[in-house]
């Protein structure tokens, strides 16, 4: 459908926080105590985009700025959250004209990479995204289930009484102790990740503080973490994170016997695909997609790593974005007259994160993939 009229779009003013606060209610639950968290100690109005037809509030983007280790790069990269269209605007074409502007926005200040989670995932690869971090839905059976709710998936191995070891785990809380715990488990499960998001101080706090508001229990042990939400009558692994495969058991042995205790029949996890799980209780996916794309372009590049043998010389043209690079002792720089190949953002955002690779890789010349080798990854939901 065409365009209603034309969108202006700018960062939020003060006088806007009503307006965005009444247009969040129109997309996601306004539960509290969180919606009243959310707004006073986290939405910030120069961290908004907000799309205008004449005094009418049609679309909200917020940024969220991380660090992000990619390919032995630290790169800076934002989160794009709440992207909310109004009701009334949907299907003009709106939300594309948002997102699109929040990626121009993002690039004038420097971000290598935006990443988002979505249920619309062939919306955004139409955007140039691509899926960075390729996961599966679990069902953890309580410690005493044999069986699944009826229709959910066939009988399961019964599940023997799981009890939490005295000593082994602990309730966490918001506090320095607690935090560079979490941290040093998180960086010994990433220690082989070609990329991962960077959390500083602030951004465990401020996660903490979510999840607290919405209920959540942080259960700490000398080499895992996981906390447990309670959500809309379910149990969920909202972030689990293991040292090993020793300790990812303990952690799903936590997660059935806290399903248990709270009389829930499952305890719902969404695994990375490499996770080396000792059963699999898999269901259907929720549709949940984290996907990023490639941002300012010439600083990814020349930033992130290559391969240490390889010597080449090659020009990219990414959307009509010319990019000559030469290669040499695993790092790139913009320069040269390699011969040219053409690719779109989201070729290049799959090349690189290689979570998604599939035939659209296998139509590329080896002179261009040879450039990202497969790695693995670990990307967390928004916080």
């Amino acid at each position: 459908m065409a365009l209603m009229g034309d969108l202006d779009i700018r960062l939020a003013a003060p006088e806007d926080r009503l307006a965005v606060m009444r247009l969040w209610c129109e997309d996601f639950e306004h539960h509290e105590p969180y919606f009243s968290w959310y707004f006073s100690h986290v939405y910030r109005p120069e961290r908004t985009l907000c799309g205008f037809i004449d005094d009418d509030l049609v679309g909200v983007v917020q940024l969220a700025p991380y660090r992000l280790r990619l390919r032995d790069a630290e790169l800076p990269c934002c989160y794009l959250v709440g992207v909310i269209t109004h009701p009334d605007y949907r299907g003009f074409g709106y939300g594309r004209l948002m997102v699109q502007a929040a990626m121009d926005y993002l690039r004038g200040q420097g971000y290598a990479m935006v990443l988002l989670a979505t249920h619309i995932p062939n919306f955004y690869r139409k955007l140039g995204f691509a899926v960075c971090h390729a996961q599966q839905r679990l069902l953890i059976p309580a410690a005493d289930t044999v069986q699944p709710a009826e229709g959910l998936l066939p009988p399961l191995v019964i599940a023997p009484p799981v009890s939490i070891p005295a000593g082994k785990w602990r309730k966490g809380r918001i506090c320095a102790e607690d935090i560079a715990a979490c941290e040093s488990i998180q960086r010994r499960q990433t220690a082989a990740c070609g990329g991962f998001l960077l959390r500083s101080e602030a951004d465990w706090r401020q996660m903490l503080q979510e999840d607290a508001c919405e209920g959540s229990t942080l259960w700490l042990s000398d080499d895992a973490y996981v906390v447990l939400t309670p959500y809309f009558g379910e149990l969920i692994a909202r972030e689990l994170c293991y040292a090993d495969a020793t300790a990812l058991k303990g952690a799903l042995d936590l997660c059935a016997a806290e399903a248990q205790r709270q009389k829930q029949k499952f305890c719902l996890w969404r695994a990375p695909l490499e996770a080396p799980l000792p059963q699999h209780y898999l269901i259907d996916d929720d549709g949940n997609t984290l996907m990023a794309a490639a941002c300012d372009l010439p600083q990814l590049l020349t930033a992130i790593s290559y391969p240490p043998q390889l010597r080449a010389e090659v020009t990219l043209l990414v959307d009509g974005e010319r990019l000559p690079l030469q290669i040499a002792d695993g790092r790139a720089v913009i320069g040269g007259n390699g011969a040219e190949y053409a690719l779109t953002t989201q070729q290049l955002s799959r090349l690189i994160w290689s979570a998604e690779q599939g035939s659209e890789e296998a139509t590329l010349p080896d002179a261009v993939t040879q450039l990202f080798p497969g790695i693995t990854t670990w990307i967390n939901n928004y916080t």
